[in-house]
């Protein structure tokens, strides 16, 4: 928004300065004109500068409402790119060839801002499109952009050396100007283009990680201790009759007392089993141990 209001701002700059020639060339045609040669030049400079110098006292509201604007438009253009340098890698793009931080910064050193920023630019769309595209609508709105002020500056100095009277300059300048503005102004609306698409753009690859994310497949939790099979079929076995003879062994009574008849002996009777214990011969001399 703040990139359409600048562009806005500037039509209705040059709105104003037309407006602001128009009456310095009709108060020029009413003011009588100086008798001393040097004087006369001087007031027709005078004159010139205070219908096209933006800081003049005809233009200056317009200028500071514009300057506001394309200050505030160049700082959110900046942030913007400096995001998306910075989300690189969490979209699993790799990392840029400059970190957010200088993608910022760069937005504002004159001259190299003329490069770095296109540049920027085509570097996060390839990242983000590898199969290409976009780089026409990029180097159109550059063209546009910044040749709007190259177109202007090399008109005003042909307007000046080819005008034969300051009247004519301005009127010359008035039909520059609006050719420039309307440049720029189709640039403005191409950045813009631009921010879309890489927005775009961004939004797509990150619904790509969000869904493979997603599909993955993910660890469950243990099945409960009951629920498990043993590592091998052998281990189990051997663990159940393990635990078999445990619970034999701590039922079973102590001692050789047959657990059906030991409370029916009476006294002076033998068990059975030590009967046959003792009518057993023990070993012979000749018998090998």
């Amino acid at each position: 928004m703040l990139i359409l209001g600048a562009a806005a701002a500037s039509i209705v700059g040059w709105i104003g300065q037309s407006r602001a020639i128009l009456v310095a060339i009709e108060v020029e045609k009413e003011a009588p004109p100086p008798t001393d040669p040097s004087a006369a030049a001087a007031h027709a400079t005078g004159f010139a500068l205070d219908a096209i110098m933006p800081i003049s006292h005809l233009q200056v509201s317009l200028t500071t409402v514009w300057i506001v604007l394309a200050v505030a438009a160049l700082v959110a253009w900046a942030a913007w790119l400096s995001r998306v340098v910075d989300n690189l890698p969490a979209l699993g793009l790799g990392y840029s060839r400059v970190s957010p931080q200088i993608a910022f910064v760069e937005n504002f050193l004159m001259g190299r801002n003329l490069y770095s920023m296109p540049a920027r630019v085509r570097e996060v769309t390839q990242k983000l499109h590898p199969a290409g595209g976009g780089d026409g609508i990029l180097a159109l709105a550059w063209l546009t952009l910044f040749g709007s002020v190259i177109a202007g500056r090399v008109g005003f100095y042909f307007a000046r050396l080819l005008a034969g009277s300051e009247a004519d300059y301005l009127r010359a300048r008035i039909v520059i100007g609006g050719l420039t503005t309307v440049l720029a102004f189709v640039g403005y609306v191409l950045v813009v283009g631009v921010i879309i698409r890489v927005e775009r753009l961004s939004d797509a690859r990150a619904a790509a990680v969000a869904g493979s994310q997603a599909a993955q497949p993910h660890p469950t939790a243990a099945p409960p201790a009951a629920q498990r099979e043993p590592a091998s079929s052998f281990a189990g076995d051997r663990t159940a009759e393990f635990l078999a003879q445990r619970a034999a062994a701590a039922h079973a009574p102590s001692g050789d007392a047959d657990p059906h008849r030991g409370d029916d002996l009476k006294e002076g009777e033998t068990s059975p089993d030590a009967r046959t214990r003792r009518d057993e011969p023990g070993p012979r001399a000749e018998d090998p141990v």
